[in-house]
């Protein structure tokens, strides 16, 4: 929520950078994702479209969509031309449980984070939003991706020639600049007069059966961390570890450290 890298950095060294790359794959990026430990710092380059579809994945519960590009057509008069719809009926790229136990978390960017300003001076604070801002090194590109139960928009600010960058650090953070388009946007929707347009105030809902996850010790050398996930990619090396529970997770031993 506050863009503490290090805990994405921590958990990018515990399960691998690989595996940091499957899923991007999984949520089809297509763009050449590194299996570097740097990848958790965003080292490698995407495009928009890849990350708002990837956002719209996980607000989808998990299932991925292809884009679609245009939706519909319209006369002046308001009379529907022609209307598009996506070919795929989606793709599940990872459990609904892990889809949306992101969501919650990236609700916290948005009520207590980097993303406050979407409540406190877009004035859309009746809305349940989950977002990221993103900012890269010496303040070229800004960035901000905001989910909807309905709804994902993401932008980017910046320029093509990294050399061109915002005149201060301060403005080149994607919650001082690339906020205020999706901002600006969701304002709008949330003031459309013509109600199928117009952004409805729903909320995001916890998949059946959902467990919300253990909070992690926050004393690194425990090595305590919910590895439940590992089931989504085939039980892949790794997952299954001395002194694993019956659910996944790793048994918290009294004292001491577990060795994977």
């Amino acid at each position: 929520a506050t863009s503490i890298i290090i805990f994405a950095a921590r958990l990018t060294r515990e399960i691998g950078p690989a595996r940091v790359s499957l899923y991007a794959l999984r949520m089809v990026v297509q763009s050449p994702i590194d299996a570097v430990p740097s990848v958790a710092l965003g080292a490698s380059d995407v495009n928009l479209l890849e990350m708002t579809a990837a956002y719209a994945t996980l607000a989808s519960g998990g299932i991925y969509h292809a884009p679609t590009f245009v939706s519909r057509i319209t006369d002046r008069f308001g009379n529907t031309v022609a209307a598009f719809y996506p070919e795929d009926t989606g793709q599940e790229a990872l459990s609904a449980s892990s889809a949306y136990t992101v969501v919650d978390m990236m609700r916290g960017a948005v009520e207590y984070g980097t993303a406050t300003r979407i409540r406190s001076m877009v004035g859309l604070g009746e809305y349940d939003f989950a977002a990221k801002t993103g900012t890269t090194q010496e303040s070229a590109d800004g960035w901000f991706i905001m989910m909807h139960p309905e709804m994902v928009v993401g932008s980017w600010v910046g320029w093509n020639d990294r050399r061109v960058s915002f005149r201060s650090d301060w403005w080149g953070q994607g919650g001082h600049s690339a906020l205020y388009l999706v901002g600006d946007f969701a304002r709008r929707l949330s003031r459309a007069g013509d109600p199928t347009v117009r952004l409805a105030k729903t909320r995001f809902r916890e998949p059946a059966g959902y467990v919300e996850p253990l909070p992690l010790d926050m004393q690194y050398d425990d090595q305590w961390y919910d590895r439940t996930q590992c089931r989504e990619l085939d039980n892949a090396d790794g997952c299954d570890t001395p002194g694993a529970g019956q659910d996944g997770r790793a048994e918290r031993p009294e004292a001491g450290r577990i060795e994977w």
